[in-house]
């Protein structure tokens, strides 16, 4: 009895021994196994952007809408042109009806919006709830930047992947969760997203969607964040069933000098 009582007294300090191993020198082992299984996009990051080369014809017109300029086919026009805001405000077509290509400039909804990281730690779904302060704290402890606009933030949702997860450090599980759970919200809505950058603004292009049964169209949204405010988002979805038109107008994307 007292040999059993001997080995099993043995067994538990070897548990607790392992235990006391995993905590203080691989604290963050279990987040890490539990992302990469749980995390479909937790890899997932900006690729460089494979159309840059291609050039906008001199006989595009530029457009400027909701203060995003674009270069786009002479055909194209405003479907309304009396509206001023919203979706109306910013629809472009053929009104001849002899292409398909489109551009939908978007009303920035958030651009007097002062960037709030609570706000955005709290619109994710991930159940652990952490402070701003502990939030920064721990995505610096990373090796990453801290987040202090809209652009930080979806940059190092974009970015960040397992790579940049340390599972020696202490205090980080929360934060890298909260970023996982943004890569899953986001991504799924994007086949690519490309980084972008011109002289006085910064963002990204997404591949949105491919031609298919349900439709025979190239579908790219551009972001752009202007340098003076990076709060600030100016964007446009184009398509058209020309994948070369789509990189032609989004590459001519700019922001008016502020």
């Amino acid at each position: 009895m007292k040999k059993v009582l001997k080995i099993g007294a043995s067994i538990l300090g070897v548990i607790i021994l392992a235990v006391l191993i995993l905590f203080v020198f691989f604290p963050g082992l279990p987040t890490y196994l539990y992302a990469k299984d749980k995390y479909e996009y937790i890899n997932v990051t900006p690729k460089d952007y494979p159309h840059a080369d291609v050039k906008t014809p001199e006989n595009f017109v530029e457009t400027t809408v909701f203060g995003l300029t674009l270069s786009i086919p002479p055909e194209l026009e405003k479907k309304y042109p009396d509206e001023t805001e919203g979706f109306k405000g910013g629809l472009y077509t053929d009104v001849s009806g002899e292409s398909n290509t489109s551009i939908i400039f978007m009303e920035n909804e958030n651009s007097n919006k002062e960037f709030s990281l609570s706000d955005s730690i709290d619109d994710s779904s991930s159940k652990e709830k952490i402070s701003v302060s502990k939030f920064n704290k721990a995505v610096e402890k990373l090796g990453l930047k801290a987040p202090e606009n809209y652009y930080e933030f979806f940059n190092l949702v974009y970015t960040a992947s397992l790579d940049d997860f340390s599972i020696h450090k202490h205090g980080t599980s929360a934060a890298f969760l909260i970023i996982a759970e943004w890569k899953e919200m986001l991504y799924p809505s994007y086949i690519e997203v490309y980084p972008f950058e011109t002289d006085n603004a910064i963002g990204f292009i997404q591949l949105f969607s491919l031609p298919s049964e349900e439709r025979n169209s190239y579908k790219m949204i551009v972001e752009l964040y202007s340098k003076n405010n990076l709060n600030h988002c100016f964007s446009a979805m184009v398509g058209s069933d020309n994948f070369t038109t789509v990189q032609q107008i989004v590459n001519s994307a700019k922001l008016l000098e502020e």
